[in-house]
């Protein structure tokens, strides 16, 4: 017998996993000259989903990955900067889940990655020397890799594997 209850946890199906989202952001870095590229359609066919146009400077895709954490990217206009893309991982409100199910392409492979694309990377520090994100830029694009702990609980263990949480690019 089904009860509304087991049908409320029923399992997340993603149209992509975590790796995969992670993978095609890279590939499309790779074929991006500037942050112009990033159209609805170029975002869209690169990642394999249905852009949602809001505006000519508003776009994007989200969906939720697992019961904890979803995934999105999105470009907009930021009024000092100009466009900017942003990609993302979230946890569900109000949780700091562990963050093993975002982490199959860590930071550190993430950046490997866009280096080997290219990309210099320059760390940007944080008070007490703590690096707060990774500056990576090639040509006429900019990307930031914000970090986040695997085991947010155990912030100060120096085991904690670094995840990619946030990527901005512009």
């Amino acid at each position: 017998m089904t009860t509304s209850a087991s049908t409320e946890h029923s399992a997340v199906q993603p149209r992509l996993t975590a790796d995969q989202a992670l993978q095609r952001l890279i590939d499309l870095l790779r074929d991006s000259k500037s942050i112009n590229d990033f159209t609805p359609e170029f975002i869209g066919k690169g990642m394999g989903v249905d852009i949602k146009v809001v505006d000519a400077d508003t776009y994007g895709f989200g969906e939720k990955l697992d019961a904890d954490w979803g995934w999105g990217i999105q470009r907009q206009n930021v009024a000092s900067l100009g466009p900017r893309v942003d990609f993302g991982f979230s946890a569900k409100p109000g949780t700091e889940p562990a963050a093993t199910a975002i982490c199959g392409i860590d930071a550190a492979r993430f950046g490997s990655e866009l280096e080997s694309i290219g990309f210099t990377r320059t760390p940007a520090y944080a008070a007490r020397g703590r690096i707060a994100h990774f500056n990576f830029d090639r040509d006429s694009l900019h990307v930031e890799v914000l970090p986040q702990a695997e085991f947010p609980q155990n912030r100060s263990d120096g085991e904690n594997r670094a995840c990619v949480k946030t990527v901005l690019i512009r």
